[in-house]
C-alpha cells in the first residue's frame, strides 16, 4: 500500500487534532449526511433517488485529505486595492503574489492572491504526485469570499503545499478559524495517456451493454453491487 506523508515543521503541530491533514472523511458536510439516499419514504422501486446515489458522487468523500488552517488567518483587500494580513500564530507566514504573476492577465473576480507558507510538507512515493482540490460541495464554501484553486504538485520530488488563497470577497475583510478546512490533496500516479475517439465497434458495445444491464438490473444499489472500490 502507497503511503502520503504528512511532514510538520512546527514542533508540535502534530499534536494538535483539528490542525492536523485528516482524511476528506472526517469533513463530510452536513447538508450531504442529511440528505436521503431516497427522497421518498418506502420508495421500493428507487424512483427517488437522490445525489447521495449520483455515480459521480459516490466516492467523493472516499478518497483525499484535508489540509486545515493551521491558525487562524485574517486577509483584507480594500477598496483601493491595499491589502494586509494577519495570523494568530506568528510562526506561520502569509505572503502575496503580485498582480503580475497571475491577475494581471485575466478577467476575474480575485481581488488578491495571497500565499500560505504552509507548515506542513507532503512526501509522496516516487512517481506520485497530488491534486490541490478546492472544498466544492462543502457547507457555506461559494459564499466565504476566498478559496484555494486546483493544482498539482509533483510531491515525490518538491514537498511544499504553500497553497494560494484567492480573495474574492464582496467585503473588505475575511477571517479563516484554525482548522477550518481550506482544500482536499489527491495523490494520484503520473502516468502519460493518449485519447482515442472511435465509433464503438461489437466488443465495445457488448462490455458497455454488460455493464449496464447489471447496474440497471436492480431498483437500488446496482452501481454499488457492480463496480469495485
Amino acid at each position: 500500500m502507497n503511503k502520503i506523508k504528512f511532514v510538520s515543521s512546527l514542533p508540535g503541530l502534530t499534536q494538535v487534532d483539528k490542525l492536523r491533514p485528516q482524511p476528506i472523511k472526517n469533513f463530510i458536510p452536513k447538508w450531504f449526511k442529511n440528505t436521503p439516499a431516497f427522497d421518498m419514504k418506502n420508495d421500493l422501486l428507487g424512483s427517488s433517488i437522490t445525489v447521495k446515489r449520483c455515480p459521480s458522487f459516490v466516492d467523493i468523500f472516499n478518497e483525499g485529505y484535508v489540509i486545515p488552517a493551521p491558525c487562524d488567518i485574517y486577509l483584507s483587500v480594500t477598496d483601493d486595492g491595499n491589502w494586509t494580513w494577519r495570523v494568530s500564530n506568528k510562526e506561520v507566514l502569509i505572503e502575496t503574489h503580485p498582480d503580475f504573476q497571475y491577475l494581471k492577465h485575466r478577467k476575474t473576480d480575485t481581488k488578491q492572491v495571497f500565499k500560505l507558507v504552509n507548515p506542513y510538507y507532503i512526501i509522496t512515493p516516487k512517481g506520485y504526485s497530488i491534486r490541490q482540490i478546492p472544498m466544492m460541495w462543502f457547507d457555506g464554501y461559494d459564499y466565504k469570499g476566498w478559496y484555494v484553486p486546483y493544482g498539482v504538485i509533483r510531491t515525490d520530488q518538491w514537498h511544499e503545499i504553500n497553497q494560494q488563497i484567492f480573495f474574492t470577497s464582496d467585503k473588505n475583510e475575511v477571517l479563516i478559524k484554525a482548522g477550518e478546512p481550506l482544500n482536499v490533496v489527491l495523490p494520484y500516479k503520473r502516468e502519460k495517456w493518449k485519447s482515442e475517439i472511435v465509433e464503438p465497434n461489437k466488443k465495445d458495445l457488448q462490455i458497455i451493454r454488460k455493464k449496464r444491464l447489471n447496474i440497471i438490473s436492480s431498483f437500488k444499489g446496482g452501481y454499488m453491487k457492480h463496480t469495485e472500490y
